[in-house]
């Protein structure tokens, strides 16, 4: 079996020699941002719209890569042609670098820079078939003043323990309620519902990330002349939704067919879901072919 190869700081290694050092703030303070991306047919899907995230985000918190942003995407690419898998996870991660304890930072610190990629394994047919159930987070929605639908955060904390959680219940995913008790998104996900005709998600605020899946289906929606509104969204909406489905890269368009023990509609995956899932299919197959 050929060696994983990964990018760390300038250079394509084996798996096994990449280290970083324990003073490296993104291992000390979560201080960093990530990018998740999928490869279809070796080409990454929406790398551009990856990067443009990454560096609008990094001024915002006071960081500078030593790259510019065609160059990480050549890296990106780069990295997922060395491992030849056709089908891959990619993982960007990207820290302020390594300097001493203490929340406070000299600016011009080296930057960390890694990408790796494994082969990626889809959920279970089994999901897409039947749909997944999810678990409420009342108030378990964490503001970042007006940067949480800009910055892809590596402070994952909350997230971690709240899928945890849900999984422990059976669950696929924790939606998490702001202190309004208002749906903002999932752990990793972003929350869609449809209700006569019309497609709804939560809009996006100081809770609710904007993600490049969730993107992309609303742009599909708008060429599929689906109604769109970007609206807060109660659990009494989830409730009484027709359908309901979670976006987002690993899993693209997955449909939520529970709350906990409670049905939506039927407890079937939706139309809707189904239509824009293979809009969003051949979307892939359209841009992949075309590089």
């Amino acid at each position: 079996m050929a060696q994983r190869i990964v990018f760390l700081n300038g250079f394509f290694i084996p798996i096994q020699s990449a280290k970083i050092s324990i003073l490296d703030r993104g291992f000390s303070y979560g201080d960093g941002l990530f990018e998740t991306m999928r490869a279809y047919k070796g080409k990454v899907f929406r790398l551009g719209w990856h990067m443009d995230r990454l560096f609008d985000s990094l001024p915002l918190i006071g960081m500078d890569l030593p790259v510019t942003q065609r160059e990480m995407a050549d890296i990106v690419r780069e990295t997922v042609d060395r491992n030849s898998w056709p089908s891959a996870y990619v993982r960007l991660m990207v820290t302020r670098g390594e300097a001493p304890p203490g929340l406070l930072y000299d600016a011009g610190l080296p930057a960390t820079v890694a990408v790796l990629a494994q082969p990626y394994n889809p959920p279970s047919p089994k999901k897409y078939q039947k749909g997944v159930s999810v678990v409420l987070v009342h108030d378990g929605a964490a503001p970042m003043g007006n940067l949480a639908h800009k910055v892809k955060s590596c402070n994952f904390l909350p997230g971690i323990i709240f899928r945890t959680e849900a999984k422990g219940e059976g669950c696929e995913e924790a939606f998490l309620l702001d202190r309004q008790g208002r749906l903002t998104e999932g752990t990793t996900s972003n929350i869609f519902l449809v209700k006569n005709g019309i497609l709804k998600t939560p809009p996006l605020n100081q809770y609710v990330l904007a993600g490049v899946t969730r993107r992309a289906v609303l742009g599909l929606a708008n060429q599929l002349k689906i109604p769109v509104r970007e609206e807060n969204l109660s659990p009494f909406d989830l409730y009484t939704a027709d359908e309901a489905f979670i976006t987002n890269t690993g899993v693209e368009l997955l449909s939520v067919t529970r709350v906990a023990r409670k049905i939506i509609a039927d407890g079937k995956p939706g139309a809707m879901t189904k239509l824009l899932h293979k809009a969003y299919l051949k979307s892939v197959d359209e841009e992949t072919d075309k590089c």
